[in-house]
């Protein structure tokens, strides 16, 4: 979603801006639900700035300065995204006991 949002202009436009920085906010918070420790083992010095990012997007929302966005997406979305591949592969492999991570509820 974030790509189509890039693809309709450039962080320029407040509406694409405001978009890609809501869409951005939202799959962070979507991941920090998952299992810290998986969190850890995949991320453990991405994870902490990825959650720096989240804080700006969500409290500093008005000052949040187009070109830190920019570099963001130009330099941090594709690790990102291969973070979420890694953890939904993770997620999905079956546990010792041969139930899948998604299966379990604690």
């Amino acid at each position: 979603m974030l790509q189509e949002h890039l693809g309709r202009g450039t962080l320029d436009d407040q509406m694409v801006r405001d978009a890609v920085s809501h869409r951005l906010e939202v799959a962070i918070d979507a991941v920090a639900k998952i299992s810290q420790d998986m969190l850890a083992a995949e991320a453990p010095e991405d994870w902490p700035k990825i959650v720096g990012m989240r804080n700006i997007l969500a409290h500093q929302y008005a000052e949040l300065d187009a070109e830190i966005l920019q570099n963001t997406i130009d330099n941090q979305l594709d690790g990102f995204i291969q973070l979420v591949d890694r953890l939904r592969s993770t997620a999905s492999a079956p546990g010792k006991d041969g139930e899948s991570s998604e299966q379990k509820t604690d």
